[in-house]
């Protein structure tokens, strides 16, 4: 970056020395009056960073450093321009970021910012509504299922034109019934491993418990076994040792990928070997840890992402960004019976197409776990709509789609 002291006797003048010597993409970093005319500090190559880390540094100007410099601003009152040493002057630091015109400045252009996106956001949902208002009263119905923006209008984009209301809906459903991926009964039907990950509260010991209650009545309690890693939380294994008591089902305990190993070689003869892994808040640094256990357990393992239907979107964004070093097999909801919208879970796993294997709606064991059906979940999101959602304004509509619309017409 190249800064340039300016120094004239008005500010056009100096502008101009400005604009002559570092071009019209000069950034102005200060202004002030000085003796007998107006000084500027501009920069070309601009960075901020860099500029605002310059403030700190030692000055060198002296007195008879600056004796030069004021030569030079007298030789510019004629109309030159003369370069400055690179330093500011003594005592003085160029932090203008901090200058509270500049944050004002700052403030005042987010505000706009904001205004313009509102009136892009309101214009754009009133152009929907007035050129295709079948599909505007889809993506109010779709959005009242707390379904994303973005899928709500994939959905009414590909709704059929010139038809009745009605038969435009059950398209729409049906279509997201279609693009839902669902695994079957993928897990007690294939056995193998499989591991259990996700957050905390979520319900994973209650559904490795319910899993191998099922495959237990299939297939007899000796073709099943449950593995714990979870050695943070109080009363963790002795809660998945009460369930294995009571099945009838051996329960293995390890701290380190080579015990995981070792416990694996030694079930190899079990059918399903079900994994309850240590749940931790996707900021939790350990995440890492546990995943890297599983990893590197030397066995081949199919992971499913535990996940609560009651959680919003942006939180099930975040989780699936902290276990996204490991391939997901496929994710099972729980806690269907506390939710009521299923909207943001559906959309989770259709815009990742990450397929659902199994729901969990209630803590019976096993009778509330069931494999997972696309139609029954987009039937029971309407339900939940039904019994529990309100209409979506006027306001929020244009605050979410039209934002979507301005941005996909820009």
């Amino acid at each position: 970056m190249k800064i340039k002291r300016f120094f004239a006797k008005d500010i056009r003048e100096t502008l101009r020395q400005v604009r002559e010597e570092l071009g019209s993409d000069a950034v102005i970093l200060s202004n002030q009056p000085a003796s007998g005319g107006i000084e500027i500090v501009a920069a070309m190559d601009y960075d901020e960073s860099l500029v605002n880390g310059m403030g700190g540094l030692p000055r060198k100007s002296t007195e008879a450093k600056r004796k030069p410099a004021r030569e030079a601003g007298a030789r510019a009152v004629s109309g030159t321009a003369v370069e400055a040493a690179s330093e500011p002057d003594a005592g003085q630091k160029i932090i203008w970021a901090q200058d509270p015109a500049m944050l004002a400045m700052g403030r005042e252009l987010k505000s706009l910012r904001a205004l313009l996106e509102r009136q892009m956001s309101g214009l754009a949902w009133g152009e929907m509504g007035r050129r295709h208002p079948l599909r505007a009263k889809l993506m109010r119905h779709l959005m009242d299922l707390d379904l994303s923006p973005a899928l709500c209008q994939r959905m009414a984009g590909a709704a059929p034109e010139d038809v009745k209301f009605e038969r435009a809906w059950r398209h729409s459903l049906a279509l997201l019934a279609h693009k839902l991926p669902v695994t079957g009964d993928d897990i007690l039907s294939r056995g193998g491993v499989a591991a259990l990950i996700g957050p905390t509260g979520v319900g994973k010991t209650t559904t490795v418990a319910k899993l191998a209650a099922h495959f237990a009545m299939r297939h007899g309690a000796h073709s099943v076994a449950m593995v714990t890693t979870d050695n943070y939380r109080i009363g963790a294994r002795e809660q998945l040792m009460i369930y294995g008591r009571i099945l009838g089902v051996p329960v293995h305990m390890v701290n380190s990928a080579d015990e995981l190993h070792t416990v694996l070689q030694e079930l190899k003869g079990k059918r399903l070997v079900l994994i309850d892994s240590t749940g931790m808040s996707p900021r939790d640094r350990r995440v890492a840890q546990q995943l890297a256990l599983l990893k590197h357990g030397h066995t081949p393992l199919r992971s499913y992402l535990v996940l609560a239907a009651t959680s919003p979107g942006p939180v099930l964004s975040e989780v699936a960004r902290a276990y996204r070093a490991v391939e997901l097999s496929g994710c099972i909801f729980t806690k269907l019976d506390e939710a009521n919208q299923l909207g943001a879970a559906l959309s989770f796993a259709i815009e990742r197409q990450l397929p659902v294997a199994y729901v969990s709606h209630g803590q019976r064991v096993p009778e509330d776990l069931q494999a997972a059906r696309a139609h029954s979940l987009i039937v029971r999101c309407v339900t939940m709509k039904q019994q529990y959602g309100a209409s979506m304004d006027d306001v929020t509509l244009e605050r979410y789609l039209g934002r979507e619309l301005a941005h996909a017409q820009l």
